[in-house]
């Protein structure tokens, strides 16, 4: 997609090692969050190979920002399924990107749908707000106060959190853009 590979490419220009992932995003959980452990494992077991260090950080944007958050809370249990070590696969840190958060209020209602397989008895396991604790990884959350696509209260909630439970963040809350404006290329203008 171009948002993932204009994102990668202006990190790789920055020199950092970067990789798009691929997951299903019409299944519910857990098939995307495993399609990220999976791909997660894939990379942490050929750091050798690629010239990596262990430090594994983890970016998504709007609906992949909440694959991304909680893929976070959630990797322990997707290692019991795996049957690998759960700090395997947990992140060094994350980035999320006018993300979904919520799935009880103010959400994005195609996300909510799907990841909780349209059911009510799964929106407070997937709401990534009511699971930050000490242990989340240090957070970088940003969004668009005027965002249209995802209600900018998700981050705002996801900050409170992240601050109730002393987890290291930044966070960037721009006044007048939309949604979907990942590093704002030329390109990216253009597709929106």
């Amino acid at each position: 997609p171009l948002e993932a590979n204009t994102v990668a490419l202006r990190f790789a220009s920055e020199g950092f090692n970067t990789f798009t992932i691929s997951y299903a995003i019409d299944k519910p959980y857990p098939i995307p969050h495993l399609d990220l452990a999976i791909a997660t494992s894939y990379i942490k077991l050929n750091v050798e190979e690629f010239g990596l260090d262990n430090n594994f950080f983890m970016l998504g944007f709007s609906a992949g920002g909440h694959l991304v958050g909680s893929y976070s809370y959630l990797y322990k249990e997707l290692s019991s399924i795996l049957d690998v070590n759960d700090e395997f696969l947990r992140p060094t840190a994350i980035v999320l990107s006018y993300p979904v958060i919520s799935m009880t209020h103010n959400t994005h209602i195609r996300t909510r749908d799907i990841i909780c397989d349209y059911n009510e008895a799964n929106y407070d396991k997937f709401s990534i707000e009511k699971h930050v604790t000490k242990d989340y990884p240090p957070t970088y959350i940003w969004t668009t106060l005027t965002d249209t696509g995802v209600n900018p209260s998700n981050t705002l909630d996801m900050i409170k959190a992240l601050e109730d439970n002393k987890v290291l963040y930044d966070s960037i809350l721009f006044d007048s853009l939309d949604h979907g404006r990942s590093v704002m290329t030329l390109e990216i203008k253009e597709e929106f």
